[in-house]
């Protein structure tokens, strides 16, 4: 303990967080974090037993389910049903058969397993859900709560979407955390994004061991964010690392599209600087715990920005978390490797939202909703949408 208290002293916010700061109770999400129509939901995934804690202002229980199936999986099977629908080629049709059937079995098993043993009603409009273990990796709003009645017509799946607004917290001590510690200096300007890849400059980049192709809607995504939001934007050679930290900590929406990576040494790309060493264009992980952030949102719109290692009792540690830290309230985060024509246009809707004040997380739902409403059949398969998830405090702040 004493040689990892020193390994992780060198990230001063992280550090402080784990041992310096008392564990929220339930009083504190009660009375302080939760609005009438809010609904925390905490798993907790045991060897035989899962516990469900239930809490919001008039309510506080435990839902104690049998952990008699196999979470493991049917999350992996789940995942795979939504991410290899279009991993496969499209004169596969038994493995779209196969991914299809993969989808709909165990995101139905799942939601009868972990939601609705819960006896939630329409009152409980936000459910603001902290994962355990494997749970990280299901995003909740793509489960369905009945049988599709015709298989493979996405338009009018069941999505638990449709039912709840849904983000996402990393544990209630830091929804606290996020929604009680003011920044140090309140942001004038809206919109800080950049767009290091666009298909503009595809010839211009470097050779590198750090190969990255061309986002082709990443310019049109980022300037559609300026004309919705105002700000500031950073195009392909401008978008470079020194650069767009130097001014990060001005800016209340923070919007990167462009590439990530997700482990250990996750990190953001930029584009390549001249002269400068290939890893120092990235942004990697244990650089984020150190910076000075202001940001009320930070939207990333890059592949797998939310996946990381899973450890006990800490969650998901990813690239997205280390903004948390950083001082970031609220982020908007992927858990695969998303679709560049739609993940852009649900960010620019939820931009369009945010413009009218909607909170964050309700922006980001209505956003999956209205992409539903408007998109063909095929694009409302969830690997289109589902991904991109909320996490963190969107109160007043967002405002």
């Amino acid at each position: 303990m004493s040689r990892l208290k020193s390994e992780l002293a060198a990230h001063e916010k992280y550090y402080q967080f784990r041992f310096g700061t008392a564990t929220a109770s339930v009083k504190d999400v009660r009375e302080k974090m939760l609005k009438n129509n809010e609904l925390m939901l905490q798993y907790f995934v045991g060897d035989s037993t899962l516990f469900v804690f239930l809490i919001g202002k008039e309510r506080y229980e435990v839902r104690v389910i049998p952990n008699d199936f196999d979470i493991r999986g049917k999350v992996r099977d789940f995942r795979w049903g939504i991410t290899g629908y279009y991993e496969a080629s499209v004169s596969d049709t038994s493995l779209f058969r196969q991914s299809l059937s993969a989808y709909e079995t165990n995101s139905l098993d799942l939601y009868r397993r972990l939601v609705a043993p819960l006896d939630l009603s329409p009152q409980d409009s936000t459910l603001i859900i902290v994962p355990d273990g494997d749970l990280w990796l299901v995003p909740f709003e793509a489960l369905l709560t009945q049988a599709p009645e015709m298989s493979g017509d996405f338009n009018s799946y069941p999505y638990l979407l449709h039912r709840h607004n849904i983000s996402y917290a990393y544990s209630a001590t830091l929804l606290r955390e996020a929604k009680s510690k003011p920044h140090r200096v309140s942001p004038q300007k809206t919109l800080w994004a950049c767009a290091p890849f666009d298909k503009q400059y595809a010839e211009m980049r470097q050779a590198s061991v750090y190969r990255f192709s061309e986002l082709p809607e990443s310019a049109w995504e980022v300037q559609a964010a300026k004309q919705t939001l105002g700000g500031d934007i950073l195009i392909g050679p401008e978008a470079v690392k020194n650069r767009f930290l130097e001014s990060l900590n001005t800016y209340r929406i923070v919007l990167f599209s462009t590439h990530a990576k997700a482990d250990e040494e996750g990190y953001i790309a930029f584009f390549p600087a001249e002269g400068m060493p290939e890893k120092q264009n990235l942004l990697f992980t244990k650089e984020v715990y150190n910076l000075e952030l202001n940001a009320q949102l930070v939207i990333f719109s890059a592949c797998e920005s939310g996946l990381g290692i899973l450890r006990p009792g800490e969650g998901m540690i990813s690239l997205a978390r280390a903004f948390t830290y950083a001082g970031a309230h609220g982020l908007m985060t992927t858990l695969w490797e998303m679709n560049d024509f739609s993940g852009s246009r649900i960010n620019v809707s939820v931009c369009n939202q945010l413009k009218s004040k909607l909170p964050a997380h309700h922006a980001l739902c209505s956003a999956k909703r209205e992409w539903l409403e408007n998109c063909s059949s095929q694009e409302a398969h969830p690997w289109f949408w589902a991904g991109t998830i909320a996490l963190g405090y969107f109160g007043e702040k967002d405002k």
